[in-house]
Order: structure tokens, then sequence, then C-alpha cells
């Protein structure tokens, strides 16, 4: 009795288990993406319909219910209008495509988890640099306006 070894079994192979760790990773900064920039203030609720590890990561807004929801307390000030704009869901796939859907308006839109890489380099580019000086204007009539930059 109990001669086997103390090493514990995986269900994945080596090459599996990479893969299901590049993939959740890649998944990790995507939801990051998405909870920073895309629903920004927004509580959310994420999950996967598969138990599959590599599966798409499902990201969506909680439904607003401050009376039974305490993670959406204090945002009854968000109007219905403006939670009109925001997407239906994100989803992130083992690859670290993005989409960002809009079931209300038909509009999707998919990139990659290193676009958002380079949206926060040139972001952080940015800072620090002045605000451009506003127009001057140097003519006006009831039709038209002539303005100059310095």
């Amino acid at each position: 009795m109990g001669g086997g070894s103390s090493v514990p079994k995986s269900l994945y192979t080596v090459e599996e288990q990479a893969e299901i760790d590049t993939a959740q990773s890649l998944q990790a900064v995507g939801l990051e993406f998405v909870k920073r920039d895309i629903f920004n203030g927004i509580p959310i609720r994420t999950g996967k319909k598969s138990a599959d590890p590599t599966a798409a990561l499902w990201i969506e807004p909680i439904p607003i219910d401050p009376l039974n929801n305490k993670d959406t307390e204090g945002l009854h000030n968000i109007t219905e209008e403006i939670l009109l704009g925001f997407p239906t869901g994100a989803l992130v796939d083992r690859t670290g495509k993005i989409k960002v859907l809009f079931s209300l308006t038909g509009i999707e839109y998919a990139f990659h988890v290193s676009d958002t890489e380079a949206y926060a380099a040139q972001s952080k580019s940015m800072d620090g640099l002045p605000d451009p000086s506003p127009p001057i204007l140097t003519e006006a009539t009831t039709t038209s306006l002539a303005l100059r930059w310095s």
C-alpha cells in the first residue's frame, strides 16, 4: 500500500500548461485594461462560459441595483442614458484579442492586448506636456470666424 509517487499528477501536459499560463496572463492584462479604461468606475463581473482554462474571458457591467447589490451602492446618480453608451460587454480570448461589444448600437471593435500596452506608453509620454495655447480671434463676421494660433 502507498508505494506511489509523491509528485501530484497534472491534468495537463507541460505544453498545455504553458499555453494555459500564457492565455491567463494575456487575459489578466486585458481584464485590467477593460476595467480601467473601458468600464472606468462602473462595477463589472467576469466569468468564463466553459471549464476550459483557456476559454475566452467575458467581462460585463453589473446591473445597477443599489438596494440589492452592495457593489453598486453610490451609483444611483449614473443615469440609464449614460449606461446605454457603455459597452454591453468585452471578451478577451486566449490570444489576447479584446472584443468590445455594443448590443444596442451594433458596433464591435476588436484589438489586442499589445494595443493596450502601446496606449499606456503613449498616455505616459503625454504626461507633463503643456496645453496648447488657445487661438486668437482675428476677424469675426455673422457667418465666419478667422482664427490665428501663436
